[in-house]
């Protein structure tokens, strides 16, 4: 399965590249605002669990400042559609997480779960960048546990 995340970054020092730092730096430095997560607390997959399995999770930017945000995952047969993006002041997204099929019998999922990782960016921003996750900037992330339902 091929990952939703863009490529990072390349090293640059164009007078573009400062600019876009300076904006991510100004915005990054106030507390992010409250991204809304449904389910909040955990995610249940049921079994079988040698198949692959769909479910959906919503998010949504309860903030009245545009965030960034990125997902992130402990076991790699968990992926999301998509894993970034930017949400505009009370908007939504529903993020598709797929579950690659897996022998739950000699698999450690104690451990199992995704996280969310979200920061304030600027007004009008058209498209995620890694940059606003870089240097000092205030960023905010939420565990969703997961439970595997026999």
């Amino acid at each position: 399965m091929k990952s939703s995340l863009p490529p990072s970054p390349a090293n640059s020092s164009s007078s573009s590249n400062q600019q876009l730092i300076q904006q991510i730096n100004s915005a990054a430095n106030e507390t992010p605002g409250s991204l809304l997560i449904f389910p909040s607390k955990k995610l249940v997959i049921s079994s079988p669990f040698e198949e692959t399995k769909s479910y959906i999770i919503k998010i949504v930017n309860a903030s009245n400042k545009p965030i960034a945000f990125y997902f992130k995952r402990t076991p790699k047969r968990i992926n999301a559609k998509p894993g970034v993006g930017i949400l505009q002041p009370n908007e939504s997204k529903s993020i598709e997480i797929i579950c690659q099929g897996f022998d739950i019998q000699s698999t450690d999922t104690t451990a199992d779960r995704i996280v969310f990782v979200w920061t304030n960016v600027e007004a009008n921003t058209p498209k995620f960048k890694w940059a606003f996750f870089s240097g000092d900037g205030v960023k905010r992330r939420k565990n969703i546990y997961i439970e595997y339902n026999h």
